[in-house]
């Protein structure tokens, strides 16, 4: 049975595209809205089509996103945060954009399809519209607002992993992760500042590889990089402690997260191993990193 895969063009998408053509038939699916990185997400989206030979295709325009505006993504008066916004949610959050891109996807049960997979995951993200809970709520109205012919499941195989747990997944799948876009302003090299660039940035730190997409020289793939294969402790897997990390050992300069004390660096055999106190929460945080052969 044909599935349909959302794809946006960003790391979650294209591990997940990864994981399901190894067991489905897939057809992608990607909407225009009139976003920022509009033509450089679609770019990725073909980029991963033509990677995985999908034969069926659609781009479906859902402009009228833009139209009812209220997110810095679509409306241009309007900044990309560097930062994240204290207790609510960002100006990147374009409201319930999921339900309607998933309402697109649903309405191709004409196609026969099955099975509806994205790329969401709840680990790290700020949005209502990427919680386990609403996903299943929106598979209950599926059920009740289609027709008795179908069957149609929602499936999120990234819901519970972090940004580094996906790069794991992908490099495992071997995904490819080179053709993916992340960045909420910038089309040809991206800012690393934005809320999507800090936490894949500091997702590949955490997987220790390098970011392979082109970035500005201030984010964190300088050429110069002094830490090799971060191993995170499981206990914490939260976008705070992956951002609070990267700042740790100097990769991202955002003052908003120098907000650690009580830091300790013990180096034994070659490993780096790091300890620190978070001055908002009191939470401990450890990692352990090797450092460049002969660095």
């Amino acid at each position: 049975n044909l599935s349909i895969a959302l794809i946006s063009g960003g790391l979650g998408p294209c591990v997940t595209a990864a994981s399901a053509a190894r067991e489905v038939q897939l057809a992608f699916l990607h909407l225009n809205y009139r976003q920022r990185t509009e033509q450089r997400e679609l770019a990725a989206f073909s980029a991963l089509a033509d990677h995985y030979q999908i034969k069926k295709r659609l781009v479906v325009d859902v402009s009228y996103m833009h139209q009812i505006g209220g997110s810095s993504l679509v409306d241009k008066t309007m900044l990309v945060p560097e930062r994240d916004a204290d207790g609510d949610l960002p100006t990147t959050y374009v409201p319930f954009r999921n339900a309607n891109l998933l309402g697109v996807a649903v309405a191709s049960e004409v196609s026969g399809a099955t099975d509806i997979y994205i790329g969401a995951h709840e680990e790290e993200s700020v949005y209502p519209d990427c919680r386990h809970e609403f996903f299943k709520a929106y598979e209950e109205m599926i059920a009740a607002g289609t027709g008795p012919q179908t069957h149609i499941r929602l499936q999120t195989p990234l819901i519970a992993l972090d940004k580094t747990a996906i790069i794991r997944r992908g490099l495992e799948l071997a995904a490819p992760l080179h053709l993916t876009w992340s960045c909420y302003q910038n089309t040809h090299k991206a800012c690393g500042k934005c809320m999507s660039c800090r936490l894949r940035l500091a997702g590949f730190l955490c997987a220790g590889i390098k970011d392979p997409i082109p970035m500005l020289n201030h984010a964190a793939t300088s050429q110069s990089e002094p830490i090799k294969g971060i191993h995170h402790n499981p206990d914490h897997t939260s976008g705070a402690f992956l951002k609070e990390l990267t700042i740790l050992i100097g990769y991202v300069s955002d003052e908003r997260y120098i907000a650690l004390h009580d830091v300790q660096f013990e180096i034994s055999n070659e490993t780096l191993h790091i300890e620190a106190r978070s001055r908002a929460t009191g939470e401990i945080f450890g990692t352990t990193a090797k450092q460049w052969s002969g660095y």
